[in-house]
């Protein structure tokens, strides 16, 4: 069973302190504090949360780590409205999963607005673009569960040109604000797969539909002043008004399915 603790002695119990800024997607910070108990005194759930925020720190790293360093290739560069840097590489196991980098610095006034576009993935068919011919577009986008103020599990299903099938992705994404100690708020993506999550991923619903593996996750901080696609801005925008978004991400599409 999992350990008690006095209601009354909650704001001064450092694992209850822990459980209260998990709950707030505070989740490194929770993990913190609970690296410092005695692992006895950690209930699964606990163990849970280090194992999580394990996770979204390794994340985290690798989308801070400077590119080119750490393998990266550039793929190319634009400056239209948002200046943005494309870049590429195969994984280092296996040099068989290609894996895609984009990094945009924006004004920090459209944080807020983006991460709400974000959240709201119910309506992600109605801006996401498609096409006719070839034919791809999202058919729909189903949220099966909030888990927090910006975590959620959803379900998105696939047109995509003939004669593949529809392909569909359930993500689970794991939202998380580190804003306190280093700046960052970020969201963790994972696929799923049937039967996970306490059996809440069903199977598709149609045969042909084939599910498909998706890996990434966005990390939002203060733009770095050396970033190169701000070396050649010419707009002289102010450099402390920029957040710089990085996205990445790995997909798994099933082709010889």
């Amino acid at each position: 069973d999992d350990p008690e603790y006095p209601a009354d002695n909650a704001e001064d119990c450092p694992i209850k302190r822990a459980e209260s800024l998990y709950e707030d997607e505070k989740i490194l910070e929770a993990a913190r504090i609970l690296r410092r108990q005695n692992k006895d005194e950690l209930s699964k759930k606990h163990l849970d949360i280090i194992q999580t925020a394990t996770e979204c720190e390794k994340m985290v790293a690798d989308l801070q780590s400077d590119a080119i360093i750490h393998g990266w290739n550039k793929q190319g560069e634009c400056h239209g409205s948002h200046h943005t840097v494309i870049y590429y590489k195969l994984d280092d196991e296996t040099q068989t999963k290609l894996m895609a980098r984009v990094e945009t610095p924006i004004k920090k006034s459209l944080l807020v607005p983006l991460i709400s576009v974000l959240n709201e993935s119910e309506l992600y068919e109605t801006w996401i673009p498609n096409w006719t011919t070839p034919r791809l577009k999202v058919r729909r986008s189903i949220k099966l569960q909030q888990t927090g103020r910006a975590s959620q599990i959803v379900i998105i299903t696939m047109d995509i040109p003939w004669p593949l099938a529809t392909r569909e992705v359930v993500i689970k994404a794991i939202a998380f604000d580190d804003i306190d100690q280093n700046g960052n708020i970020a969201i963790k993506l994972t696929s799923l797969n049937t039967g996970d999550e306490n059996n809440l991923i069903k199977a598709p619903e149609q045969d042909e539909v084939v599910r498909i593996d998706f890996k990434g996750g966005f990390l939002f901080g203060k733009c770095p002043s050396n970033h190169p696609v701000l070396l050649k801005n010419d707009n002289n925008e102010q450099q402390d008004d920029l957040i710089l978004v990085t996205f990445s991400m790995y997909v798994d599409a099933k082709l010889s399915i």
